[in-house]
């Protein structure tokens, strides 16, 4: 590289920032002192600018310390070769080190577009979107490009200068937040202003008062009228400059006066109520006089005759209410939210056992039984959430002298005006004696299944009940489309057990059988029966072959290890049994007869293959 192509490498440097200008000036005016390349290495390490110097194919020759830190590779300077020569020695691109990408958008710069492309093409150019992404950070930055052109204006390679320009675009996009900012509150604080005169004026308009200015002599000094109170002012009436006494009635003048003396002497605001008459119509008004120096008042008018009306209606359903709530049969209180009991009923006092005041001093939680607050805390949070306006339930209280009383219980909640809740008024009938009678009625209801599906002997189910439960899981699994497997076993050589041993070892037996089955089979689903005499059967529902084999194995073995001594089987010298099992998916053309039928040849084969072990239905020919 020559002096002229060195110095218009240096010309490059952007001019249009003083603090950059002026380290180049210097630079221009030494550069026919700077032959050593170490010597301009070390000038070019000195700028706050990236540097970089490429040769035509695109491969970097050069790059200052500020350019190396910026995009974070390996350090070289030109002390071994020759400004002239430097053009010639490759390093590596920097884009093959660090990918530089078009600010804010993630993808890469295209490599045409890029300002050392452009600069390679002949074409002096400046970008401010590229953006390097380093480990720790992103950096942006700024680049301009310039060829580098022999006497002939060949191409011979380019140099770029470049600087982080990431604080001045956090600044920049700073100050365009502040100034969004800044206008969304000017525009925020004039609609605010806007909305509030609109507010003012409405409520000016919806002001229901008839508002006088009255003088300390009773004279009206101005006047403004709604709409709400037209009868007082008649429409041809201009009451400025009139007395008081001239516009209202003789009653109500007087009173009037009277009031607005009061309020001048003691400059307090006076409220009072009168009733005026208008034709056939009675007038409830609230006056207010309000005193705002010592000659002048204010005197506001209000109708309050739709109030009055609702006081009335109030206080007569009070006094119903009331009646109702004292003297009702059944038990009645008035709760908080919380729980606290407000007030109750003589009822109430006689179905808990409690005095009214030792009640009011409880929570109605308090008198509950634990097993059924659950349930009525949740209705009563249904009932406040709005999800229902009322609920019934059956529900145990716990007496003062400790006695369970059943009742039936019927909350609604009461809210204000404004739909917040307010208190839960609750209704307590005594249903003692009819629960008592009903679970009278499920014991025998209980004692008569029993009776009718348990077997007496070992208590597990007898044969009816196998049957319905048979029925009852075929006709499930029929339409889960899953496995049922049936096991039915009987006790190996028991007609010599009964012979030798008597017939109560024999009843003793079975219920230790029965016992051993109910223990391997014990899903809720799984139904153990006896089926007759010393034949057992097993259902078990949503069981494959296999797993019906490894239960009727269980129970085989577990009777095996009771042990139960049977010196006359030509079996073994304890009592065994001897199973058959069988499995199935249940369809439309099949039939519980057959399944049934399965499992009984499965135990008969059991017994023809020498007793005490289980076969299941596909171990044999059917043949």
């Amino acid at each position: 590289m020559n002096h002229s192509q060195f110095e218009q490498w240096l010309r490059a440097l952007p001019r249009d920032r003083p603090h950059h200008s002026n380290l180049t000036i210097p630079l221009l005016q030494s550069v026919d002192f700077l032959g050593d390349p170490s010597q301009v290495s070390a000038w070019l390490d000195r700028l706050p600018l990236g540097i970089a110097i490429y040769q035509k194919d695109g491969c970097a020759v050069f790059l200052n310390q500020v350019a190396r830190d910026m995009i974070g590779i390996a350090p070289c300077t030109f002390s071994d070769i020759s400004l002239d020569t430097a053009l010639s020695t490759a390093l590596d691109t920097p884009m093959s080190v660090c990918p530089i990408f078009q600010a804010g958008t993630g993808r890469l710069y295209a490599t045409e577009a890029l300002p050392i492309s452009r600069a390679l093409r002949g074409e002096s150019c400046t970008a401010d979107d590229l953006e390097i992404r380093r480990a720790e950070r992103t950096v942006l930055l700024e680049a301009r490009a310039v060829p580098l052109c022999n006497g002939q204006g060949e191409v011979l390679g380019c140099v770029a200068v470049f600087q982080d320009i990431t604080l001045r675009r956090q600044a920049e996009r700073s100050l365009v937040t502040q100034n969004h900012a800044l206008r969304s509150e000017i525009t925020q604080k004039t609609e605010a202003l806007h909305h509030q005169k609109i507010e003012t004026q409405a409520l000016l308009d919806a002001i229901p008062d008839l508002i006088f200015r009255v003088s300390d002599q009773g004279i009206y000094l101005s006047y403004l009228k709604t709409n709400h109170l037209t009868d007082l002012i008649p429409p041809d009436v201009n009451p400025v400059g009139m007395r008081v006494s001239q516009l209202l009635p003789k009653e109500v003048a007087q009173r009037k006066l009277h009031y607005l003396r009061a309020a001048f002497a003691t400059q307090q605001i006076q409220v009072y109520e009168q009733q005026v008459w208008f034709g056939d119509r009675l007038q409830y008004e609230e006056v207010r006089i309000v005193p705002y120096g010592p000659t002048e008042a204010l005197t506001m008018i209000r109708d309050v005759t739709d109030r009055k009306s609702a006081e009335e209606a109030l206080r007569q359903s009070e006094a119903r209410f009331r009646a109702a709530f004292d003297h009702s049969a059944v038990g009645s209180s008035i709760n908080a939210l919380n729980g606290q009991i407000l007030a109750v009923n003589a009822a109430c006092c006689d179905l808990l056992g409690y005095t009214e005041a030792e009640l009011r001093s409880l929570t109605f939680q308090a008198v509950s039984h634990p097993e059924d607050l659950a349930a009525d805390l949740a209705m009563v949070q249904e009932l406040i959430d709005g999800k229902r306006n009322s609920f019934q339930m059956e529900k145990r209280y716990i007496r003062k002298s400790g006695e369970i009383t059943w009742a039936l219980l019927s909350v609604s909640l009461v809210r204000d005006a404004q739909q917040n809740p307010l208190y839960l008024l609750a209704q307590m009938q005594n249903i003692t004696r009819q629960k008592r009678a009903e679970e009278m009625l499920i014991r025998a209801n209980q004692e008569l299944e029993a009776l009718v599906n348990i077997d007496g002997l070992t208590q597990i189910a007898n044969r009816r009940r196998f049957d319905q439960h048979l029925k009852q899981e075929w006709n499930r699994l029929l339409r889960e489309q899953q496995f049922l497997s049936l096991i039915l076993f009987d006790v190996d050589e028991f007609k010599r057990f009964n012979d030798h041993y008597g017939h109560q070892e024999g009843d003793d037996c079975l219920q230790k059988l029965a016992e051993v089955a109910k223990r391997a089979a014990q899903r809720p689903a799984d139904l153990v029966a006896c089926y007759g005499g010393e034949e057992f059967g097993v259902i078990l529902p949503n069981t494959d072959m296999a797993g019906g084999r490894a239960i009727a194995e269980k129970i085989r073995l577990g009777i095996q290890a009771l042990g139960i001594r049977h010196e006359y089987s030509r079996v073994a010298r304890v009592v065994t049994v001897s199973l058959g099992v069988t499995s199935q998916i249940p369809t439309s053309t099949q039939t519980i007869e057959a399944l049934m039928a399965q499992a009984d040849q499965a135990l008969y084969n059991a017994k023809r293959r020498g007793r005490n072990r289980t076969v299941v239905y596909r171990d044999f020919d059917m043949s």
